[in-house]
């Protein structure tokens, strides 16, 4: 069924045509009732699931510990996880340690301080994201890396190496001497060193999860 609506513009029989077929505007109505359907039984979440798929992200943080989470692949998610992820690859954090050139005191700041920033990250996710399927798994994980995986070793050796380094940094003898050098002479260099690699495979092993949130990476 068409509806012709006739409007005069013509020179010698003005008249302008304009056909709506109500089969079309049919169409459309059915389809916002479809996305209206759709909503109301969350089942867009379903769609995107099957659309974007879920990230299964395992980390071990300690001797046969791990910490395990099913991520939903979402546009919040991926946003999440993004966000953190630049924070963990510009810092050296998921970056492997190299002890001979790496200096303890510059790796204990920038992770003290990526701390702060990932909670911050978390603190700061809008509310409407919290409703989203497998968002909260994703905080989880993030939350007993930092607790469980970066806390404990910050809170046993970071004080205690800088109260150390501070001193003798500013000693006489040392004071021509790299870094490097002076930090080999703490009574516990070593098991510092072994430590902070543990805590670094940690650290990557979240990085290479939150990849897979956003690249769907095996």
């Amino acid at each position: 069924m068409k509806d012709i609506i006739n409007i005069g513009l013509d020179w010698k029989k003005p008249a302008l045509t304009i056909t709506s077929d109500w089969s079309i505007l049919i169409f459309l109505f059915l389809i916002i009732c479809l996305i209206f359907l759709l909503k109301k039984l969350n089942l867009f979440h379903w769609f995107s699931k099957k659309i974007f798929g879920t990230a299964d992200i395992e980390v071990e943080i300690g001797a046969g510990v791990k910490v395990k989470a099913k991520v939903d692949r979402s546009k919040e998610n991926i946003y999440i996880a993004h966000r953190i992820l630049v924070e963990l690859e510009t810092r050296k954090a998921a970056i492997d340690i190299e002890p001979e050139k790496d200096v303890i005191e510059d790796l204990y700041n920038s992770w003290y301080n990526l701390f702060g920033v990932i909670r911050t990250e978390m603190k700061n996710i809008p509310a409407k994201y919290l409703d989203e399927p497998g968002t909260q798994d994703l905080l989880n994980l993030s939350r007993d890396i930092l607790n469980k995986g970066l806390r404990p070793h910050l809170t046993k050796y970071q004080a205690a190496f800088k109260r150390w380094y501070d001193t003798e940094k500013s000693a006489d003898g040392n004071k021509k001497k790299p870094p490097q050098e002076i930090q080999k002479e703490y009574d516990h260099y070593q098991e510092i060193i072994d430590e902070m690699k543990i805590v670094n495979q940690i650290l990557k092993q979240y990085a290479d999860g939150l990849r897979k949130i956003i690249w769907k990476q095996n």
